[in-house]
């Protein structure tokens, strides 16, 4: 991999690494702090059903009913007042065609090299399909549920249609414990329900209960609770992120008789908008940075803070020796940071190696098990210091 550096300008810049923007599925758009936009890819013109030309420059409200744009405002003025990321808000526009969709919107602020304020930066999804599933998923398990109660006949029709259903299901009584649970729950969470079976579910995190005492007060006061984010344990002790749809259910004489609740796993999905805020982040500010190395600082930061890890290093192949090279590490620890730049091996060893071998990315989920890794960084793979 050879690196050659131009001369050129800022905008030159911004032109050739914007273009990365313009592959991706989702909609990314920049705004100036009045909400008009002034740089955004094709696929939120695709999503808006709007030219280009029709929405540069133009502000967002022009897309929406007055209650929606107002909404949109408070959103804005909430992130502008608090500069914290807002994740998972929602946004209706209406189209070109006079259709209504319903975004789900993730924003930060713009700041500028003094720190100012200048504007607003998101990715927008179209959720209009999913949302809609949903609702239908969300009545048609009421009206199931309903019927178990009614029949015998109906408890086959109920169950027969949650055990087909993609996202895990569970059923509880009015004491909150179980007494269904689909096989997609059992998939994904890792309980069967001969294990939870009149018992209550252990799978809230710790930080999470006050907030699910809450998300429960208010199930019983509005009798349905939808897209509600949060977190829950599996049972081998794995995190997930997922999207929490609730209902209550009743018997013949309207009197609660339990919950209804589904979840869908979002973590992956988290994961790919998190991908996206970065890509994002680094393809609009790259062009700032004038040398190789503070390009390279500034990737390899973004990687760390998108990883959560203790560093982050970017290897380059020095042809001439055939051999890799750190060109930039960063750790926390500035001696570990110097020690992985004098560090150069042979171009055929490692993870590096293998890429290079088959042209194929490689994946190392463990760095503690895999063979490839390890063989990268023991001594008889090669490795000397400069």
């Amino acid at each position: 991999m050879a690196f050659t550096v131009f001369k050129e300008d800022s905008k030159s810049r911004w032109e050739r690494y914007k273009i990365f923007l313009e592959d991706v599925a989702d909609g990314f758009f920049e705004t100036d702090l009045h909400g008009n936009f002034t740089f955004f890819n094709d696929a939120l013109a695709r999503i808006f059903g709007y030219s280009r030309q029709e929405i540069q420059n133009k502000n967002y409200s022009r897309f929406m009913d007055e209650n929606d744009a107002q909404t949109a405002y408070n959103d804005l003025n909430q992130l502008f007042k608090t500069e914290r990321e807002a994740t998972g808000i929602q946004w209706n526009i209406r189209r070109k065609d006079n259709e209504i969709r319903i975004l789900e919107i993730n924003a930060n602020l713009i700041f500028d090299d003094h720190g100012n304020k200048t504007g607003f930066r998101g990715i927008a999804r179209d959720m209009t399909d999913r949302i809609q599933s949903e609702k239908a998923l969300i009545h048609s398990e009421k009206k199931s549920l309903q019927l178990y109660h009614s029949s015998r006949q109906a408890e086959k029709r109920y169950r027969t249609l949650l055990e087909f259903l993609p996202d895990p299901i569970f059923v509880l009584d009015p004491r909150s414990q179980v007494t269904y649970v689909n096989p997609a729950f059992e998939f994904v969470f890792g309980w069967t329900l001969e294990e939870l079976k009149g018992r209550r579910i252990p799978f809230i995190p710790e930080g999470r209960i006050e907030e699910t005492r809450r998300g429960t007060a208010k199930l019983f006061k509005e009798k349905v609770i939808r897209r509600f984010i949060t977190q829950r344990w599996t049972k081998d002790g794995h995190l997930l992120d997922v999207k929490l749809n609730a209902a209550l259910f009743y018997e013949s004489d309207d009197k609660p008789a339990g919950q209804v609740v589904s979840l869908r796993n979002i973590t992956r999905q988290k994961r790919v908008d998190r991908i996206n805020q970065a890509l994002f982040k680094i393809a609009a500010s790259l062009h700032r940075f004038r040398t190789l190395d503070a390009r390279l600082a500034f990737i390899t930061e973004q990687i760390r803070d998108l990883l959560s890890v203790e560093g982050a290093m970017v290897i380059l192949l020095d042809e001439k020796k055939n051999e890799f090279f750190f060109r930039k590490a960063t750790f926390d620890d500035e001696k570990i940071t110097q020690q992985w730049r004098e560090v150069r091996f042979p171009a055929d060893k490692g993870v590096a190696g293998e890429v290079i071998k088959t042209g194929k990315p490689v994946v190392v989920p463990d760095t503690r098990k895999s063979d490839l890794f390890l063989s990268a960084i023991d001594e008889r793979a090669g490795f000397r210091t400069r």
